[in-house]
């Protein structure tokens, strides 16, 4: 095998953890195998350097091609420029590398994200009385957020209301749906970043049902006057008639006219109940 000057081939910068290991790799060559040496300087004063002491925190562990600086539980101290130099009878190499070890604030920054919402049905939903009410957000934040669907009050008061969460989405289900589940549905997501908030609006709408049997009967007018008109109903049936307002159409002097009263309960069909105008 042919002589040859050293070389090294070390990255530029790299970070590491405070209180974890961190491992400075350089792959090196030469023929004599070279004297390896590795010196510390402070960012600001990178000329001012100085031989690393090897102790139990820092130690210089090299193999056939490769020379490592093991630092064992790092602090922010170590954060420094580092150099290798490698020199044999041909010449003399070196190479600087930028050590920066993050602290636990820095750290705890990079590996939180504020939560994040995409609810895929925004704005307004229409549905059917007795129809399911489907709702879906896409969710990203780190660490996977807690997730709450709330109207009013906590879902999980209502049985018909369901929701699934998983690492990416949360899905929501309203099963038969009913007038009062109208409203504004909020879905939030909160970790240790931050608190994400969306909403839909739900309209749940009525659906015509049969004509109510136990209802009032047709009218009966048995008499009519210029001055006053006696019209009786059939009213056993209805429990709250004497609340009940109705619209009725007189015939006065050949002209139709629209009269809303309150319906006064009468024992006997004369004289007749005076309608109470509203």
């Amino acid at each position: 095998v042919g002589m040859s000057a050293p070389t090294i081939v070390l990255r530029e910068a790299m970070e590491g953890e405070e209180g974890c290991d961190v491992s400075i790799v350089a792959k090196v060559s030469g023929c004599p195998f070279p004297t390896l040496t590795w010196h510390k300087a402070s960012v600001a004063k990178p000329e001012e350097k100085a031989a690393v002491q090897y102790d139990q925190h820092m130690n210089k562990l090299v193999t056939h091609d490769k020379c490592t600086l093991l630092i064992q539980q790092a602090s922010r101290h170590d954060s420094a420029l580092y150099s290798l130099t490698a020199s044999n009878s041909l010449g003399t190499v070196t190479k600087d590398i930028k050590l920066s070890v993050l602290g636990e604030i820095r750290r705890h920054q990079q590996t939180v994200s504020k939560p994040v919402i995409d609810l895929k049905l925004a704005g307004a939903l229409t549905v059917k009385a007795g129809e399911s009410v489907r709702m879906e957000a896409a969710l990203r934040g780190k660490p996977q957020p807690e997730v709450k669907w709330i109207k009013d009050k906590a879902v999980g008061d209502n049985p018909r209301i369901s929701y699934e969460t998983g690492s990416d989405y949360s899905k929501f289900l309203l099963t038969k749906s009913r007038r009062t589940d109208t409203g504004k549905y909020i879905i939030t997501a909160t970790n240790a970043a931050g608190t994400f908030t969306a909403y839909a609006n739900v309209n749940v709408l009525d659906v015509p049902g049969p004509a109510n049997p136990a209802g009032p009967s047709q009218p009966k007018i048995p008499s009519v006057s210029s001055q006053l008109s006696l019209g009786t109903w059939d009213l056993q049936n209805v429990s709250d008639a004497h609340d009940s307002f109705l619209s009725c159409v007189f015939l006065c002097c050949g002209i139709f006219t629209e009269l809303c009263f309150t319906i006064s309960p009468c024992r006997a069909p004369w004289p007749p109940c005076r309608p109470e105008s509203v």
